[in-house]
């Protein structure tokens, strides 16, 4: 994956300028040098050390050895001369520098260390590219990577024609277009840019990109808006923001969960697989696809015919995809290309943030999306609302959400802090599904003023798409209007066993298959236990509503319930909240209060389906008891990780039957490079069974995580041995001096001196 700049710390101070020592190195070649340089002193940033020179600093290979150990996180094997090194002791350095890239699969094709001894600066910049192709750039699709980030950048920049990493860039227009789309309103007067003012652009652009999305300033503002100005220092600079978990990469999965209010949309990897959430999408922007109801999302072998579908689908409102349905059902498909797909896609419709509204008001819509669990329910809401049918209309609209009926929702409100508004500034305007204003006191709504603004609150009275409209001082926010659904009370049992045998995947935005749970029952057994509290309904128990719980929790940790409670006139004596236990030992849980919400915690002590009673006035909120699944990361057992042969399958087993209910995450990796690994269910529930083939000697990394918490033991280290595997290298091999001590180096991964044996015969 792309390295992002989100987890470093910034140095513009540190950014320098390289020039050319003669006029005859052109211009481009300058840029290129400086930004190189840049990019190393990024990734050297947290050592003792930093680049002057390009070639001058490399030339001895200790900085080389340096670099190649940071990006691999591991120790070269092998001496290093570090005291003034000879001619021969920096061609040992630098060669043992360039073998441990190609044992990482980096292609050095014409680079030698003579050339890096001898300053080459063509292949000093060679070099340095590969290097950013392997540990930042990272893109082994078969599209090549400079063609995705393009189609990307033309996905969310749909204003500009671009067409090169060169031109495209110099007025600034583009980048700052680019800043505005990663965080909206961090530049939004971009479009009044004067393309004649290019260098200030470049410079405005380049400080606010640093300062608030954390992307380095790789470039200076005189290259940037330079006519020479290079592709790969472009591609270099912008692959920050296109990083995974880069600001680019987040406002584009913002987007898509937009449009898909319903389901949690978490990555653009593995979860896009079996063609849901394309299809989800392409339906989010008026799509059609015929019989979606009837396509199976559970089976693998319909993966590809359900890509194929979407992507039909999808050209037929005018998207085209650099990825087929194969590529895009791959699970190793590079997320770059589902990226571009997905923000291709949202370009459609355009999205209205709810960032700047007046100059002094800010939105957030934060409805309360009341989850009826079922064992650990990952998925935002049980059943999703479908899409309307085709040929029929619907309000276009920037933001979309979906509740049950007498579900409270909430919107947030933030005011800046030297307005003068107040909470009698605003107004909401409902409409309900008949095309008829709702009166305020049917949706029970009320305004309750914040520290920071105000929360708008109501309790929608039937089912339905309903739009709400908020008004400050007379004047509709550009976030409003809101689309609603409303859909009816969460489904019976025999529903949501329908619903979970349909969905039963892994992936990040669907149920995850357990033993339903009867909650009458659990309803029934927990007012007995709770003295049998009764069962009266408060005109204020719409008020009340649960948010949390969504992921399971582990052993001995403190679990936060949150409880809304926006609009209510009682006391805190009217909220208890109680769990029980697996083996049916109920507990008080303590109850906190911050404003308009209550936080009750307790510390789960069993592995196993916990029940959460919430109260209010004696009454159970809806969809009270929860489920919470309980789980024990350290109870996990790996058998069989002892020793491995090159180019023989190794399998363990990894037992989680005592850990309690959840998903086992593993990675595989050597020298920072990732294994293809299998990992399938053995006999019996809990027990899977891995196996990859090592592809050469060295230590392999194996890291296991139950439900994101390492096991016990992880990660897991395994030596794997090659005697076929070695390198000799050295002047000394071919010529050498009567007299005189003559050297040369051996390579042999994870050997010991024992276990080389050196005959010379002359």
């Amino acid at each position: 994956m792309i390295l992002s700049g989100s987890s470093f710390n910034r140095l513009s101070s540190q950014m320098m300028t390289v020039s050319a020592e003669n006029d005859e190195v052109p211009e481009w070649v300058v840029i290129q040098m400086s930004t190189f340089t840049n990019w190393l002193n990024y990734q050297l940033r947290s050592s003792n050390v930093s680049i002057q020179n390009l070639t001058e600093d490399l030339a001895d290979g200790t900085l080389l050895i340096q670099i190649v150990e940071i990006f691999q996180q591991r120790i070269c094997t092998g001496k290093i001369y570090n005291n003034n090194p000879t001619e021969i002791q920096c061609l040992m350095n630098v060669q043992m520098a360039l073998d441990a890239l190609r044992e990482s699969g980096i292609k050095l094709i014409n680079i030698g260390s003579q050339d890096i001894v001898g300053k080459n600066l063509k292949l000093v910049l060679g070099l340095i590219w590969c290097l950013i192709q392997k540990y930042q750039i990272a893109i082994t699709s078969k599209i090549p990577p400079k063609k995705l980030i393009m189609a990307w950048l033309q996905s969310v920049l749909p204003e500009f024609k671009l067409t090169n990493f060169r031109t495209s860039w110099n007025d600034g227009k583009a980048l700052a277009a680019l800043i505005d789309y990663c965080q909206p309103g961090l530049f939004s007067n971009w479009r009044e840019l004067d393309p004649r003012n290019s260098f200030n652009n470049c410079q405005k652009c380049l400080t606010l990109a640093e300062k608030y999305l954390n992307v380095p300033a790789l470039l200076n503002p005189e290259h940037l808006s330079s006519s020479e100005l290079d592709e790969l220092s472009t591609i270099t600079y912008l692959s920050f923001f296109v990083a995974e978990g880069g600001p680019g990469y987040v406002s584009s999965l913002r987007n898509c969960s937009r449009l898909m209010p319903d389901v949690r949309v978490m990555d653009f990897d593995k979860s896009w697989n079996d063609g849901y959430l394309l299809c989800r999408l392409v339906q989010a922007v008026g799509g059609y696809i015929p019989d979606f109801e009837e396509m199976n999302f559970g089976d693998p072998s319909y993966f590809v015919r359900n890509m194929g579908r979407g992507l039909q689908a999808a050209l037929d409102i005018g998207i085209a995809s650099l990825l087929g349905p194969e590529d895009l059902a791959d699970s190793d498909v590079e997320y770059l290309g589902i990226m571009a797909l997905g923000a291709a896609i949202c370009s459609i419709v355009p999205i209205i943030h709810t960032e700047p509204t007046s100059p002094h008001i800010t939105s957030k819509l934060t409805p309360i999306q009341e989850q009826h669990y079922e064992s650990s329910a990952i998925y935002s809401q049980t059943h999703p609302p479908t899409p309307p049918p085709p040929n029929t209309t619907t309000p276009s609209l920037g933001i979309s959400t979906s509740c049950y009926q007498d579900q409270q929702l909430n919107l947030d409100l933030s005011f800046q802090h030297d307005s003068d508004l107040t909470i009698s500034d605003l107004d909401v305007v409902v409409i309900g599904p008949n095309n008829r204003v709702k009166d305020h006191r049917t949706l029970q709504l009320s305004k309750i003023e914040t520290e920071k603004g105000a929360v708008l609150s109501f309790v929608p009275d039937q089912v339905g798409l309903f739009q709400v409209r908020i008004l400050c001082q007379g004047s509709e926010l550009p976030s409003s209007p809101i689309l609603l659904s409303v859909l009816e009370g969460p489904p019976s049992s025999e529903e949501e066993d329908s619903f979970a045998e349909h969905s039963n995947r892994e992936q990040p935005y669907q149920v995850v298959s357990q033993e339903p749970i009867d909650y009458q029952a659990s309803k029934a057994f927990l007012e007995k236990e709770m003295n049998k509290r009764p069962n009266h309904h408060h005109q204020d128990v719409a008020r009340v509503s649960f948010s949390g719980l969504s992921e399971p929790c582990s052993v001995g940790s403190i679990v936060e319930v949150v409880i809304n409670a926006q609009g209510t006139n009682e006391s805190d004596e009217c909220l208890v909240v109680e769990s029980m236990s697996p083996s049916g030992k109920t507990y008080q849980c303590n109850i906190s209060r911050s404003l308009h919400s209550y936080i009750a915690t307790f510390s789960p002590n069993e592995v196993g389906s916990w029940h959460i009673g919430i109260f209010y006035n004696d009454d159970h909120i809806h969809g009270s008891p929860f489920a919470c699944e309980v789980y024990d990361a350290n109870k996990v057992e790996v058998y069989g990780l002892d020793v491995g042969l090159v180019g023989q399958e190794l399998r363990f087993v990894i037992n989680t039957q005592q850990a309690g209910h959840g998903h086992i995450f593993m990675n595989i990796s050597k020298n920072g490079k990732s294994i293809p690994y299998e990992l399938e269910k053995d006999n019996g529930p809990g027990v899977y069974k891995a196996m990859f083939i090592p592809d050469g000697a060295g230590q392999y990394k194996i890291g296991i995580k139950f439900n994101d918490c390492e096991i016990k033991g992880s990660s897991f280290l395994l030596d794997v041995a090659d005697s076929t595997s070695f390198s000799v290298y050295g002047d000394n091999l071919k010529m050498a001096a009567v007299d005189r001590l003559s050297t040369f180096m051996i390579h042999a991964s994870n050997a010991e001196c024992k276990d080389i044996t050196v005959f010379i015969t002359g």
